[in-house]
């Protein structure tokens, strides 16, 4: 099985990662520094998708009731994880995949999206590591934060997941599970307040633990790029 190396937390990398696979340049990776409703309304409009950094295998109360496997919800494009260290690239596609912004089909994110929608979660994990201009973008991208670059041999003990609105539920895609989490309803309007009550769930359920890190796709730039952990 191929293996990448771990992308770290910081938006203006992941930013980057996103415009070099073919998200429009008016979209941008936001750092989350605070889940207080306050603070929360400061975020730039509108808002596609948050992504969590998590430690992985930490207590997850939050989680109640079965999964949604992904036949039972075919309108949310969701992808497994057959890649080692992927987990950010998924979940930036995994929010991309469910929001209303536009991805060119020529380009490497689209031929993921458009190109496999007829496929599994199986299969399309698989399809990733035959698009080698996305797996060179995550390698490049892999590169550019500031911290080094962990060694992919030694695994990552950080895991990311995408929160995402779709019609009318809030799902987290995860590609390490087999299926959907359905938190509930939601809507375009209140998508932002209510993956924040989830997070903040996550982060309650762990008040020893400082590795957390929000992210939320924006359509505009807003706050300075540096890693936050929210606690």
């Amino acid at each position: 099985m191929e293996m990448w190396t771990p992308l770290e937390s910081n938006p203006e990398v992941l930013t980057r990662l996103a415009h070099k696979v073919g998200v429009p340049e008016e979209w941008v990776v936001s750092d989350v520094f605070s889940l207080d409703p306050e603070l929360l309304s400061m975020i730039p409009k509108p808002v596609a998708a948050l992504i969590l950094l998590l430690p992985a295998g930490i207590p997850r109360p939050d989680l109640t009731g079965d999964l949604i496997l992904p036949e039972k919800q075919p309108r949310v494009f969701f992808m497994t994880q057959s890649v080692y260290n992927s987990c950010g690239t998924i979940a930036l596609i995994h929010a991309v995949a469910n929001s209303d912004i536009d991805v060119p089909r020529e380009s490497p994110l689209g031929s993921i999206i458009h190109g496999t929608q007829d496929m599994s979660p199986l299969e399309r994990g698989a399809s990733l590591e035959a698009v080698e201009q996305l797996s060179e973008a995550h390698r490049e991208t892999s590169q550019e934060g500031q911290t080094a670059a962990p060694d992919p041999q030694a695994g990552s003990l950080l895991h990311f997941v995408a929160f995402v609105h779709r019609e009318g539920r809030l799902y987290e895609l995860d590609g390490m599970r087999s299926g959907l989490v359905d938190h509930g309803e939601s809507s375009s309007v209140n998508f932002l307040s209510d993956a924040a009550v989830v997070c903040r769930r996550i982060l309650d359920a762990n008040p020893d633990e400082n590795r957390f890190s929000i992210l939320a796709i924006t359509g505009q730039e807003g706050g300075e790029s540096e890693k936050i952990h929210d606690s």
